[in-house]
């Protein structure tokens, strides 16, 4: 799995979905075309917060409100997730335009991976796939923390 040109989709055990994308330059531009979608525009301050995130897991409507708190804040906040029903997909428009952004900037193509644990809501994790193949989006990795911790071995 590269560590760059990636989005990663992670999905908790209360089957809440986050965002994230490497790129800096590529975040904006995609906060740019899906603000444009749902006729929200970003400040420039917001712009670069946003650029600096890690990951985010909010509705498009509450980004702005979620941009104007300082780095600290926004880790305080708890998220409650990007939509993902079939009346409210906004997930998938953040993946295409994911997509679209890095293409666009780096003329490479972006590797998607789903992530989550053993505790992650399987039934999210179906409908997530579900709704890129619906896309033609059929190419990306499922990742899981399934690591066992060592044990100390036990000798004879």
């Amino acid at each position: 799995m590269p560590d760059t040109n990636l989005i990663t989709l992670s999905v908790d055990k209360d089957g809440k979905t986050y965002f994230a994308l490497d790129s800096e330059p590529a975040k904006i531009l995609m906060l740019e075309k899906v603000g444009a979608k749902y006729g929200i525009s970003f400040t420039p301050q917001q712009k670069k917060r946003f650029g600096q995130m890690t990951s985010f897991g909010v509705p498009i409507q509450q980004l702005g409100s979620l941009l104007d708190r300082s780095k600290e804040e926004i880790k305080a906040v708890k998220q409650p997730g990007i939509p993902t029903d079939s009346t409210n997909n906004q997930i998938i428009d953040w993946v295409i335009q994911g997509r679209a952004a890095n293409q666009q900037l780096f003329k490479k193509p972006v590797y998607i991976a789903i992530k989550g644990d053993n505790n992650a809501d399987v039934p999210t994790v179906r409908k997530l796939i579900k709704y890129m193949q619906d896309k033609d989006i059929n190419r990306f990795n499922l990742i899981t923390d399934l690591e066992m911790k060592p044990k100390a071995l036990v000798g004879n």
